[in-house]
């Protein structure tokens, strides 16, 4: 297996935890262990509060102690006051609120990667990868 260069939480902009938390969900997607119906890229949370986006599951699995804003009702406010322009890119910030139900774990896999390796998601190359690979 090759090495990751993955770049450091320093250079990311991020807390150890936080970006410790943004790799397990990268393997999580990978491996397909965030199913489909599991996973919004529009939003935190599922109604029955359940982890939906990368960031809710990147709190999900550090067990509240990444991206701890999402613990508050003005979560995404706060994230988005605090996070460099390429984290509010992954998770979508500046989107519709409610859209990203288009996206695939598996498109967001590849942005999460793309972030973690260049320091951004690149959510169109993201997007064109998944839509012309067979089967998908």
């Amino acid at each position: 297996m090759l090495a990751q260069n993955l770049k450091t939480a320093r250079e990311l902009g991020l807390a150890d935890v936080e970006a410790d938390a943004l790799v397990t969900v990268l393997g999580m997607l990978e491996r397909g262990e965030i199913a489909r119906d599991q996973f919004h890229m529009g939003q935190f949370r599922h109604q029955c509060r359940t982890p939906a986006c990368i960031c809710g599951w990147a709190h999900h699995v550090s067990g509240g102690t990444a991206f701890p804003e999402l613990s508050s009702q003005y979560g995404p406010m706060m994230l988005y006051r605090r996070l460099s322009n390429s984290l509010v890119g992954l998770f979508r910030l500046t989107s519709a609120r409610g859209s990203g139900g288009e996206i695939t774990p598996a498109q967001a896999a590849i942005a999460l990667r793309n972030f973690l390796t260049h320091g951004e998601p690149r959510w169109a190359e993201a997007m064109a990868v998944c839509e012309s690979a067979p089967g998908r």
